[in-house]
């Protein structure tokens, strides 16, 4: 990761070396890479605007993707590299008063740009998108409140192994190079395709005498996550392998189910999202307590931090079962000393 600063301009670019798995997100091995890079422009102290891209590949390294201040999609199109996958974002922050930011990104993998601009939106929408808000009053025991909407459209994500539908051979046949994972995870939110997520935090740190506490921190959280199975109800989705999840590329027979012309047989067609007769809906509340302890003035004595947590999880219509319930607890304790 590299990056660089001039004015009121800044950049970075990366790359990174990913684990890639077969389509179902079983076996591992290297040779899946992750390009990016992005710019950021701050007009005024209260408003920045950036954008960047990303693309996920494999084989050979490629050394166009390296080039600071290319356009991924364009590269992509002009050589002819067909079995990558690029993705674009666009990001902005606001402080329109003291102590408040507003951030924003959207992440697009491939929209269905002609019928967004006749405004037909049951058509492709894979993207995802986070808008957070937080503030942090000043002289006041509460140091911070902040909210945040997740959201990760249908088959975002997820792709299609290139090499297999087009009957190509793969520098690592059986595994795919294209979906955005590493060791079969989501490279980007902790979200499956087709799911969103509402987020509240406070956080509260009195001030308090010296003693044997020199600070005490107090926190509460609460989410809800909703979940469904895009493909549940589709022509032709009937196996068990359109599940949903982030190895369910949506394509039947070499066919994409969430654009036109597909017969989906659902309503809407093709943006499906979250319109499953089945919601998985997980709620979470926690607090969590961290204070630093006061043993001794001595300039050897071990600097000691506790903390404490606890979070309730409830899921409803859990694994996409209707009516299935689930319930957790988690407790953490612990204490560390710094010498």
């Amino acid at each position: 990761m590299a990056g660089f600063r001039i004015g009121k301009t800044s950049g970075a670019a990366g790359f990174y070396e990913l684990t890639a798995t077969n389509d179902r997100g079983i076996y591992s091995r290297l040779g899946k890479h992750l390009y990016f890079h992005g710019i950021e422009y701050e007009p005024f102290p209260w408003l920045s605007i950036g954008i960047n891209e990303s693309l996920v590949g494999g084989g050979s390294i490629n050394p166009v993707y390296l080039v600071p201040l290319s356009i991924y999609f364009a590269d992509q199109w002009r050589g002819g590299y067909a079995y990558e996958n690029s993705l674009f974002a666009m990001s902005g922050t606001i402080k329109p008063i003291n102590g408040l930011v507003l951030d924003g990104v959207v992440y697009v993998d491939d929209p269905h740009l002609k019928d967004m601009l006749s405004l037909n939106w049951d058509t492709k929408w894979k993207l995802a998108a986070e808008f957070a808000a937080a503030y942090y009053p000043e002289g006041s025991p509460i140091r911070s409140l902040r909210a945040a909407y997740t959201m990760v459209a249908p088959y975002n994500y997820t792709h299609i192994d290139s090499y297999k539908q087009s009957g190509s051979t793969s520098p690592t046949p059986g595994y795919n190079l294209e979906n955005y994972t590493h060791f079969g995870r989501n490279f980007g939110p902790d979200l499956d395709p087709n799911s969103d997520r509402v987020c509240l935090v406070a956080r509260f740190a009195p001030d308090i005498a010296e003693g044997f506490l020199s600070r005490l921190g107090l926190e509460a959280h609460a989410e809800i996550v909703r979940h469904g199975n895009a493909s549940a109800g589709v022509k032709g989705c009937a196996d068990p392998e359109y599940d949903g999840s982030l190895f369910d590329s949506g394509w039947v027979n070499n066919i994409p189910t969430f654009q036109p012309t597909y017969d989906t047989g659902t309503t809407p067609k093709y943006f499906r999202f979250l319109t499953q007769d089945i919601i998985e809906y997980r709620l979470r509340a926690g607090l969590g307590l961290d204070t630093a302890l006061n043993i001794g003035d001595s300039p050897h004595s071990p600097a000691l931090t506790a903390a404490f947590s606890y979070e309730l999880e409830q899921v409803w219509n859990a694994s996409l079962v209707k009516n299935a319930t689930e319930t957790q607890h988690y407790l953490v304790l612990s204490l560390t000393a710094a010498f």
